[in-house]
């Protein structure tokens, strides 16, 4: 044993000798090995500080001391209780209201109770209008430490309001200032006596400050020195409660007195998947850094061959070399590993830092522990994976060649490329049939099995190009005669460029088509920057519309005179709680029957289930136009669509209610009132129509005037009225006009409100593209230039050679130019190819088995492909001849 440590630490003493005479190469080595652990750290400690400790929880849910805060849960169900406090309701198990007696029955005795009632609120000052909100009113004073105030004090009387910080500066608020709080019909004076730190609670009101409507749910602080049991939490499920408390956060019951979870298996398919796709991605990355860091280690090693060999000469082992060039590998990787953890602390404390000043901060900044020592080891085993195979070449290595300075070549197995070929195809396979299945885990196993087996033919993707060097000039042909020869070298550093420009093409193609799917699933009314003013809800009676229009109106033109307005009408009962029931019937040929299997649904196309989307929408549930909306509307199509209702057609978007004769055929039920008697009898029209593929629910069925001149108005109890306006302001609206709007319009009625189409907008695919080209290019741009400048001190001697007979001094920069475009077309062209495989692979999945089914389309963003592809070879030939120098210094050669 302790001659087996001798033998380490006299390694270790030569590899930190070295590493230290070679300082650029051993930063260079250390900053890739480091990058992974960097990021390991990093996202452990983002992910550790997004959650709350049982600390935290305690401290924003119950404060200093309450034992437990009780909730009747709004669905109305049993809930099953985890110590958490989440809970879940069951369908099958319906509850009675619960009130305060029935919970004070189950808590422990002489224990107080504190209510807490949250409400869906809108806030507003004379300038600006919040809408949607849930603000909570309760007792503060008597639960300490619930508030987590950043200026002001507890609110202490009826209409004192704490805020969170980001409202405060939306609405414009100082300490002391009023403003009203609106919540239905009912609105309530309130002043801001304090400011919180942002987070999830909006803020908090003393008790009878909130209006009595809307309220969301009921809860309890549970107060006393006797602790709430995980057996009381239980008695509580029973009754349709859940439970936070003090005690069960701070001793959580064993996993098998959980009802939860005998009830509910968290080990899901799902779960599992996400577990092998991250673990995929981790595997490649970290492949990708071993293939990337294994040629700077064949570097180290070549530039020590006499000195590996003297070793060898004086009695040293093969063992011995192994270990020296070993001992490299684990000396960087130690020092990445310090690097790596320290810059990923560092990083995740500065997101934390900057993230706790926006609206929604984390809740606290958690440093990861045992995740540590595992990034630590993963770091070590990188290194020395990285040295393995230089090592083992330089225990075979020939001393005798070494000490004479000849170059010994090692023969490539032919067998590897093919191999690596077959594993290529296995792996399209297996992904494909994974995609198709929606199988997470075949599809993970047939990308790693294709990446590796497109590393494993690199080699025979160089020993292909190796045949066309007597086709090429001169510095070509050497460069590609030398990647052939060398391919111990080259393979590496190819494979290294291919693997990360192909997971970057996917990464693109899989980031662009989801962004495309999510702007598809949204169905707009209008153009981006349109306004949508509505002046019109369903309770409102139909003879106050115009008048409520009318207001809103003059309200908005006078805040925005540069604005033009384009009335919306619809069809809408003259009785507040009626509903006109007016729908078009599909082509019988196209409805999916009812006597048909399951397998038979899932192979008729007119089974089919219809697409989810959402969007913005209008109060009446159908709409009346002659063309001047949908013209105003901006949609494409929109002058054929204006031109059509102008005509008297009717507006659809769906083809199957068009039927063989060429009419839409509509049908009116009834006009129902509030207690479901039908004030008309049933209508059926056939109308001329005119298809769109808009799909906003509103251009299902969108009437022309002389189409509602066929229904009679009495018998319908029915009218078309105003029901809001079309904004187009030359500026467009930002969402401080929008709420300032929303203010002004806060009086004329309760179907006022402003909204603006785009502002929901907010993914930027070409840039995220972009951003993940520019970290392929890096990527591959350190692996060629690793190779080239490994390929630089193993041809040295030949370009010396050249030199002697007449060569060029610029015929270096030239051959190191070639040597670095090989590496770099091959990785690029192969790479973008196979990237863009794979991202037909993830989208087939996604169309599969994800949430966006037939919305799912595959799209390549060209411009950061196209930057990829052309950007790398250019850059790396480019950066190979500016860097490297065109005169060689003298080389002496060996007696042989």
């Amino acid at each position: 044993m302790d001659r087996r440590l001798t033998r380490w630490r006299a390694s270790l003493r030569i590899a930190r000798r070295d590493a230290w005479r070679h300082r650029g190469r051993t930063l260079l080595v250390v900053a890739m090995i480091a990058l992974p652990v960097l990021g390991a750290t990093f996202v452990a400690t983002v992910i550790r500080s997004s959650s709350p400790t049982v600390a935290t929880t305690l401290h924003q849910t119950l404060g200093d001391q309450a034992q437990a805060l009780v909730t009747v849960d709004p669905c109305g169900f049993a809930i099953q209780q985890v110590p958490t406090g989440g809970r879940t309701c069951l369908s099958d198990q319906p509850v009675e209201e619960v009130g305060e007696a029935d919970i004070a029955a189950l808590v422990p005795a002489g224990a107080e109770l504190v209510a807490r009632h949250e409400f869906g609120v809108d806030l507003y000052t004379d300038e600006v209008r919040i809408g949607d909100e849930v603000l909570a009113a309760t007792d503060a004073e008597r639960v300490p430490g619930l508030l987590p105030l950043t200026s002001g004090e507890v609110p202490s009387a009826p209409g004192d309001v704490v805020l969170a910080a980001r409202l405060v500066d939306r609405l414009g608020l100082d300490l002391g200032d009023a403003f009203t709080i609106a919540s239905g019909e009912s609105e309530v004076p309130a002043t801001l006596v304090g400011v919180m730190r942002n987070g999830d609670q909006s803020g908090l009101a003393a008790q009878d400050t909130l209006p009595g409507d809307g309220e969301l749910s009921s809860s309890w602080y549970v107060l006393g020195p006797v602790p709430v049991t995980w057996p009381d939490v239980l008695a509580l499920n029973e009754i349709g409660v859940g439970a936070v408390s003090r005690a069960v956060l701070l001793d959580p019951p064993p996993r098998a007195e959980v009802p939860y979870y005998a009830t509910f298996d968290p080990g899901t398919s799902a779960q599992s998947s996400t577990i092998g796709l991250v673990a995929a991605v981790a595997g490649i990355g970290l492949l990708e850094v071993v293939l990337l860091v294994g040629p700077a280690f064949a570097v180290g090693a070549k530039r020590s061959t006499r000195q590996l060999a003297l070793v060898a000469a004086t009695g040293g082992r093969p063992a011995d070399l192994r270990r020296i060039v070993l001992s490299a590998g684990l000396v960087a990787g130690l020092g990445a590993a310090l690097v790596g953890i320290a810059l990923g602390l560092l990083g995740g404390a500065i997101i934390y830092l900057v993230n706790s000043r926006g609206d929604y901060p984390p809740p606290n900044l958690v440093l990861p522990t045992w995740e540590l020592a595992a990034v630590a080891g993963v770091a070590v085993l990188l290194g020395l994976a990285a040295a393995w195979l230089p090592a083992r070449s330089a225990s075979r290595a020939d001393v005798v060649a070494a000490l004479a300075g000849r170059r010994s070549q090692a023969t490539p197995r032919r067998r590897v490329p093919w191999i690596g070929v077959g594993l290529t195809v296995v792996g399209l396979g297996l992904a494909i049939v994974g995609a198709t299945r929606a199988t997470m885990l075949m599809l993970v196993a047939g990308v790693i099995v294709m990446e590796v087996g497109l590393i494993l033919a690199a080699g025979g993707i160089i020993a292909l190009l190796g045949r066309l060097g007597p086709r090429l000039r001169a510095p070509v042909r050497i460069a590609v005669r030398d990647a052939d020869r060398q391919r111990g070298r080259t393979a590496p550093a190819v494979a290294a460029v291919l693997a990360a420009v192909a997971a970057a093409t996917a990464a693109m193609v899989f980031s662009t088509s989801e962004a495309r799917a999510q702007d598809a699933s949204w169905a707009p009314m209008a153009a981006d920057g349109t306004g949508y003013l509505t002046t019109y809800s369903f309770i409102d009676p139909a003879q106050d519309a115009q008048a409520s229009f009318d207001d809103a109106l003059s309200v908005v033109r006078a805040a925005r005179p540069d604005a033009a307005f384009t009335p919306v009408l619809g069809l809408i009962p003259d009785d507040p709680a009626g509903f006109v029931e007016l729908w078009a019937e599909p082509d019988p040929a196209t409805v999916c029957a009812d006597d048909l299997t399951e397998e038979q649904r899932a192979q008729d196309e007119r089974c089919a289930a219809g697409l989810l989307t959402s969007g913005y929408g209008w109060g009446a549930q159908l709409l009346v136009d002659d063309g001047t909306m949908v013209a105003a509307a901006g949609l494409p199509g929109a002058d054929e669509a204006a031109a059509a209702l102008a005509d008297g057609r009717v507006l659809v978007n769906d083809p199957d209610v068009i039927w063989p004769d060429g009419m839409v055929h509509l049908t009116l039920a009834a006009s129902r009132d509030d207690a479901g008697n039908e004030t008309a009898d049933p209508v059926e029209l056939a109308v001329p129509a005119h298809v769109v593929d808009w799909r906003h629910w509103s251009y299902g069925l969108l009437l022309s005037p002389e189409v509602v001149d066929q229904l009679d108005p009495a018998s319908v109890a029915a009218r078309v009225a105003p029901i809001g306006a079309l904004v187009g302001a030359q500026a467009p609206l930002a969402q401080a006009d929008v709420d300032h709007l929303r203010r002004l319009l806060a009086d004329v009625g309760s179907g006022g409100g402003l909204s603006v189409e785009g502002l929901q907008n907010s993914s930027d695919a070409l840039s995220n593209s972009l951003i993940v080209a520019g970290a392929a290019l890096a990527i591959a741009l350190a692996a060629t230039g690793l190779s080239v400048g490994l390929a630089a001190a193993e041809s040295r001697p030949d370009l010396a050679t050249l030199a002697a007979i007449g060569a060029s001094p610029g015929l270096r920069r030239k051959v190191a130019g070639a040597q670095a475009g090989v590496i770099a077309v091959i990785g690029a062209v192969v790479g973008v190819g196979t990237g863009l495989l794979l991202g037909y692979v993830l989208s087939l999945w996604q169309r599969t088995a994800g949430q966006w089914g037939a919305l799912w389309e595959t799209v390549v963003p060209w411009p950061a492909v196209a930057l990829l592809a052309l950007g790398l070879p250019v850059l790396a030939i480019g950066g190979a001849m500016v860097l490297t120098r065109s005169r060689l210094p003298m080389v002496r050669r060996m007696a042989q």
